[in-house]
């Protein structure tokens, strides 16, 4: 898949996920969790589809650290996914798509 239909697959998947865990007050108090410097910098390369590998390259660090740090993410969002945490980065302005 190229780099850009794998974009295109994460925004048809990110535009279908359920309007009501968006609106819920809990997917705000998420959000206001305070993340490190190195989530955030990771959180903004979720949109652009980059992988793990990608993205440890890119700032330099090991896969697992990435692995780690979005594993971070996920459990300070209490979500599962990278869909998922790209939603509630957005809805609270986070990142930009």
């Amino acid at each position: 898949m190229s780099f850009a239909n794998a974009q295109t697959t994460n925004l048809r998947s990110l535009l279908s996920f359920p309007r009501q865990f968006l609106e819920s007050e809990k997917s705000t108090n998420r959000a206001l969790i305070a993340l490190t410097k190195r989530e955030k910098e990771i959180l903004a390369l979720l949109p652009k589809g980059a992988t793990a590998k990608v993205m440890a390259s890119e700032l330099f660090l090991t896969e697992a650290t990435i692995k780690s740090h979005l594993a971070s993410i996920y459990r300070k969002f209490e979500v599962e996914n990278r869909t998922q945490a790209i939603a509630i980065a957005l809805e609270n302005k986070l990142i930009t798509f």
